[in-house]
């Protein structure tokens, strides 16, 4: 059933995508040491937030990335029936503080996704605050 929303998809159809997204987010199983050879540690801080009329949901957390392991950097919405957004990719932010030789940087994201397959028009309301601090070789 359609409803007339122009981004209306099923749950199903939004489980098989988010499938497919995180499949393809973990395809690329190189580790730290070979995509970035000139550092030894990567740590990222956040605080992961859901806002909706049901309340608030938050979260925090740490994740660490030594030179052995993959270098997969996402972090899930706590959203679970989030459509579209699923999760927070850093990549660009740790690619981008490599290129400048940054140690240290803060930022913050919102959810890009939709509250819910039935909720087109209306933002997921997930949030993230993030430090990521790089120690180089």
């Amino acid at each position: 059933m359609n409803r007339g929303y122009r981004k209306y998809i099923t749950p199903e159809k939004n489980d098989s995508l988010k499938r497919a997204r995180y499949e393809a987010l973990y395809s690329d199983r190189r580790i730290l040491e070979d995509v970035f050879p000139n550092i030894e540690k990567i740590e990222i801080f956040y605080t992961n937030t859901h806002k909706s009329i049901f309340g608030n949901t938050s979260k925090d957390g740490v994740l660490s990335f030594s030179r052995q392991n993959t270098a997969v950097f996402a972090i899930p919405c706590l959203n679970n029936e989030c459509s579209y957004g699923w999760y927070y990719d850093l990549r660009d932010d740790i690619y981008n503080m490599r290129c400048e030789h940054l140690t240290e940087y803060c930022g913050e994201k919102d959810c890009q996704g939709q509250e819910a397959p039935d909720h087109p028009e209306q933002s997921c309301g997930g949030s993230l605050k993030y430090k990521i601090n790089i120690v180089y070789k």
